[in-house]
């Protein structure tokens, strides 16, 4: 496994992604996944996704605690992933008002 095939997962907690999770790390790829365990829905079950999917492959999955909403914070968290594909699950809460704009250079 090479940096060159890395995945940043954004709201990797949850149901959906915490499964992508499984599926990416099942393919030996190296996953950084991103989650801030809002109450959305129950972060107890985020929490426990996130256990899970550790314990699977702890060599190839890296845990995160980010607020995507915190602009500075996000910007270093892309500068030192080293990630080669992004996967985004919170566009689902656009219907709900809210929509991240965040720019990295060279991302």
């Amino acid at each position: 496994m090479t940096d060159e095939h890395n995945t940043c997962e954004g709201g990797g907690a949850g149901f959906i992604g915490s499964h992508l999770c499984k599926r990416l790390l099942s393919d030996g790829v190296k996953v950084i996944c991103l989650d801030n365990f809002d109450s959305f829905y129950d972060p107890s079950i985020k929490i426990r996704n996130v256990e899970e999917v550790t314990k699977k492959s702890p060599e190839l999955f890296e845990f995160v605690t980010e607020d995507i909403r915190n602009p500075e914070h996000l910007k270093g968290f892309f500068q030192r992933s080293c990630a080669t594909t992004y996967v985004d699950f919170i566009r689902a809460r656009r219907m709900y008002g809210y929509q991240p704009r965040v720019r990295t250079e060279g991302r």
